[in-house]
């Protein structure tokens, strides 16, 4: 029997075909589930790079960041662990060709925008006891670091004020200094007169000696004016004209202060006369004691002989009266304050008031932290120039805030751990190297503050602004641009003289409200004047139950507004410069640099076909983790 084999050719070839379709959906399958087991591996080990954060920074500050020195340690780290999947006998051999880390994102880049979402993140735990000050005080203490304009008024007023006084004490000296003059050369016109010749000669040079330095009393006078004038200047190109500001008071302020500046200029040009005229007379007076002179250089060379003829060829009293008729002083009127002695407090309190404002609201027996650091190095001091980031949410800000009231010591609450400065939260406000500047720095804007917010008090009373002014009209010398600047400033030092009282009850642990009323407000005028309240004791306000204990907000409360007054970037800064020293007590190498809190790492990974010809391929896989996400 005849046999054919086209059956088992065809049935061997379906075979094969069949074949090739299985193992081709086989592997399809497995390289598919070596795709989802490769992505797992990398999370995986993703994870397991980012469980190597550092246990230091977490124990004291509840940040999560990898500290890491370099990019091939994170490598070598992130293969350890990939390693470990890849080496596995399964269906999915793979081998490791590449690891490379191809961004990270630190700490301090963008302005602290990683370290701001880990705070976000360790606060909201916080969040239920924050609460009420968050929603409470924080409020009234963004409302009151929003009174930019009062704080705006009371620093034109306090300058403002300032100059004007010293233009006007100027003014006063020139024009003594005239009526001196005028009253010097009637004594020489009648010693001349009685033909006193000694006693002409001495008057005389003395006159000559004040007529020639009159100029130096324009020259001083000239320097206040145009001190005004630029400080107008500068006040116009802030903003701040009388024709585009929209405070009723700023604009009365900087209109006088315009009107001062204009009848000072015109006062110099008359001014600029009499020394002209002055320098005029000198010649002639000079003259006349030439005249003398001569006469004693002819007497010493023996030219007269005998008295008589010394009596005939005396001085010529005629030709030196006749010098004196054309020297004319000229008159200017005195005009001096009505009450000199508040003027003398005044300036007494002026004085006291622009000194050292630590020592004079510094509580009796209190001492100041001397501690002072090095700022070279420190991550606030690196950030590169320009670099910029948005700005966080008004909710975000004020979490931040009170992540630096908890974790950071200050004045009156220092920490519980060891720590570099003792004035943490005032460094993160000013970033000065020693802990006495810094609190130097929190107490002159403390003061800024309150002295803005009792200004705000005094414009609203009647009563107290009718004092002010009443005292402002006895110190003017009858000009009423001058009496409405000083008004002005007589209400801006008052404010600031209770703004004294006010930080010292702070800094003794005391409470003082945000927005005072006729009950809570303590220095009346005649107490600034005889500056009574700095004898005063820093006492403790009393406790009200209605109000949680308190009669008002402590000194916490108000670090609240100065932290609102300050910069996102530059607190973060020295946040971090916080971190890195403290942390380097324990740990000598921490670095803020080093902190990672983003990472992408790019992979190359070599793999095997189990049902293809070809052997091998290449797979490249990228994997990112963060902690936390700060955009």
């Amino acid at each position: 029997m005849k046999r054919r084999g086209e059956i088992s050719v065809f049935l061997a070839l379906t075979v094969v075909c069949m074949m090739s379709l299985v193992l081709g959906l086989l592997e399809s399958a497995r390289t598919a589930g070596a795709r989802l087991y490769l992505q797992m591996a990398a999370n995986s080990s993703m994870s397991s790079l980012l469980s190597h954060y550092n246990r230091n920074l977490w124990d004291r500050y509840h940040l999560l960041f990898l500290e890491c020195g370099s990019g091939g340690a994170m490598e070598d780290t992130f293969s350890s662990y990939l390693d470990f999947y890849l080496e596995q006998k399964n269906l999915y051999p793979m081998q490791r060709a590449e690891v490379l880390v191809t961004e990270t994102q630190k700490m301090a880049d963008h302005g602290g925008e990683l370290l701001e979402a880990g705070i976000r993140s360790c606060m909201r735990y916080c969040l239920p006891e924050l609460a009420a000050d968050l929603f409470g005080l924080a409020g009234e203490a963004a409302k009151a670091a929003g009174g930019g304009d009062f704080r705006n008024l009371f620093e034109v007023c306090r300058k403002a004020g300032e100059k004007t006084r010293r233009l006007e004490k100027s003014r006063l000296r020139l024009e003594k200094y005239l009526a001196g003059m005028r009253k010097a050369a009637a004594s020489v016109k009648k010693v001349a007169d009685e033909e006193q010749a000694g006693a002409f000669r001495r008057q005389a040079g003395k006159l000559a000696a004040q007529m020639e330095k009159f100029s130096s009393y324009t020259a001083d006078y000239e320097a206040e004016a145009k001190a005004i004038q630029a400080y107008r200047k500068k006040l116009a190109e802030a903003g701040n004209q009388p024709e585009t500001c929209t405070d009723e008071n700023m604009a009365q302020e900087l209109a006088a202060c315009g009107q001062v500046e204009e009848a000072a200029f015109r006062m110099l040009e008359e001014y600029r006369r009499m020394e002209e005229k002055t320098g005029k007379s000198r010649q002639f007076l000079l003259e006349a004691l030439e005249i003398l002179e001569e006469t004693d250089r002819g007497r010493n060379a023996g030219e007269y002989g005998d008295s008589e003829e010394e009596d005939e060829d005396g001085p010529d009293w005629g030709s030196i009266r006749e010098c004196l008729e054309e020297v004319t002083i000229p008159e200017a009127e005195v005009r001096e304050p009505s009450d000199s002695g508040k003027e003398e407090a005044l300036d007494r309190l002026e004085k006291i008031l622009s000194g050292d404002l630590l020592e004079l609201v510094l509580p009796a027996g209190t001492e100041v932290s001397k501690t002072k650091v090095s700022l070279a190095g420190i991550p606030s001091a690196s950030r590169e120039s320009g670099e910029t980031r948005e700005k966080a949410d008004s909710a975000g800000r004020l979490l931040v805030n009170e992540y630096c009231l908890m974790n950071f010591g200050s004045f009156l609450t220092p920490s519980s751990q060891e720590t570099v400065l003792q004035y943490e939260q005032e460094y993160l406000l000013y970033g000065a190297a020693s802990d006495r500047e810094n609190l130097k720095e929190a107490v002159k804007r403390l003061l800024s503050v309150r002295g803005s917010l009792n200004l705000a008090f005094l414009l609203a009373s009647p009563e107290k602004e009718a004092k002010a002014a009443e005292l402002a009209a006895s110190l003017s010398g009858g000009s009423l641009p001058v009496q409405v600047i000083l008004n002005f400033f007589i209400l801006a030092l008052w404010a600031f003289g209770e703004a004294v009282w006010d930080v010292r009850t702070l800094l003794a642990g005391g409470a003082v409200p945000i927005w005072k009323n006729e009950q809570t407000w303590k220095l009346d005028l005649d107490g600034l004047l005889t500056l009574g309240f700095l004898e005063e004791p820093a006492g403790r306000a009393e406790e009200h139950p209605e109000n949680g204990g308190k009669s008002g907000q402590d000194y916490t409360d108000y670090m609240r507004i100065l932290f609102l007054l300050t910069g996102q970037e530059e607190r973060n800064g020295r946040i971090m410069d916080l971190i890195q020293w403290n942390l380097r007590i324990t740990q000598p190498d921490f670095s803020v640099a080093d902190c990672i809190g983003t990472v992408r790492i790019r992979m190359k990974i070599r793999q095997k076909h189990l049902f293809l010809v070809k052997n091998t391929y290449e797979t490249v896989l990228e994997t990112a983790g963060a902690y936390q996400d700060g955009r």
